[in-house]
């Protein structure tokens, strides 16, 4: 009988030849694998890598920003504004008003029905020479002790933001280097007030010799420290604050820097103080003077302008009760 089987040599060829495909599968099938798991990795620690110094390049410009950005505008009023424009103000001067000057001051009538007129022309005229404006310091109800009044207010406004991806947080600022003198203005131009001065932000009383910001605004809060207990966030592409701080003085000009206690998230300490200065420079809050050599004050009906010290004889109403504010 023929037997229909493959000779015993060729099933062993044909089973070697069936192990050696199964083995040249397998092996392509683990080297193509592993080459995709290689490569795999390979990106993964490529990504890693390129994280990590993006990571520390982050680090490095953020370390290189400044804590806090601090822009400072001073309230000077260059342009009338009647919605911004102070409702009470002195308005100083450095040299007398000559003869001209006076009368074309006192030559500016009074509407009782519409200030804002008079007081416009007051300052265009006045602006140009020289005149500064000085608002009334603001009443505060619940005053700390030895509060400053009947004083004057220079305005700042602050801007504060910061750069850095860490939150940062400003703890206090404070009055630094405060220096006074005298006013010495020669001429003053006053438009008294009519009720009460508004509400601001913050005051820091130069004359009181006080270097810590109270709140001004109506409420409980009103004459306690601002930073008492409080403090200020800004960092973290969080947005920016911003300070109105109203510089009292009385019969002084002072000169003064600001200084900001603060913390960056993450810092094993504080950092140091930061120092706020006015464009370079200190800042500085003009005074009225106790006595200067001319004074006029705005009046009210028949009386337009009062006045007192080296004035032009028969120019105003020279009442004996301003004699007190001139040389």
């Amino acid at each position: 009988m023929t037997s229909v089987l493959a000779p015993d040599g060729a099933a062993h060829r044909g089973g070697r030849r069936v192990r050696f495909v199964a083995l040249t599968v397998a092996v392509a099938l683990v080297s193509s694998t592993g080459g995709w798991w290689l490569a795999h990795e390979l990106d993964n620690m490529g990504s890693v890598d390129t994280a990590r110094h993006q990571d520390a390049a982050q680090r490095e410009v953020d370390g290189a920003r400044p804590p806090i950005d601090v822009t400072v505008t001073q309230d000077t009023f260059e342009e009338y504004d009647p919605v911004s424009f102070p409702n009470t103000w002195y308005i100083v001067l450095d040299k007398p008003l000559s003869a001209q000057a006076q009368q074309a001051l006192t030559a500016i009538p009074v509407n009782p029905r519409d200030f804002r007129e008079h007081v416009r022309k007051v300052w265009e005229l006045l602006r140009p020479m020289g005149g500064r404006l000085l608002t009334d310091q603001p009443t505060l109800v619940r005053a700390p002790e030895h509060f400053t009044y009947n004083g004057t207010a220079t305005s700042f406004r602050l801007g504060l933001e910061s750069r850095k991806t860490a939150p940062v947080n400003i703890d206090d600022i404070t009055a630094d280097d405060v220096d006074c003198v005298p006013a010495d203005a020669a001429t003053v131009v006053r438009y008294p007030p009519e009720g009460e001065s508004p509400m601001r932000n913050l005051a820091l009383d130069l004359s009181g010799r006080s270097k810590v910001l109270v709140v001004e605004d109506e409420g409980g809060q009103q004459g306690k420290p601002y930073f008492q207990g409080a403090s200020i966030a800004l960092g973290q592409n969080q947005t920016g604050s911003n300070l109105k701080i109203d510089a009292i003085t009385k019969n002084e000009t002072c000169t003064f820097k600001l200084k900001a206690d603060y913390r960056v998230a993450g810092e094993a300490a504080p950092g140091a103080p930061l120092e706020i200065l006015a464009q370079g420079k200190p800042f500085k809050a003009e005074g009225v003077p106790a006595r200067a050599v001319q004074y006029f004050e705005r009046g009210y009906g028949d009386v337009p302008w009062y006045c007192a010290g080296t004035v032009e004889p028969g120019i105003c109403d020279t009442a004996g009760w301003l004699q007190e504010h001139v040389k």
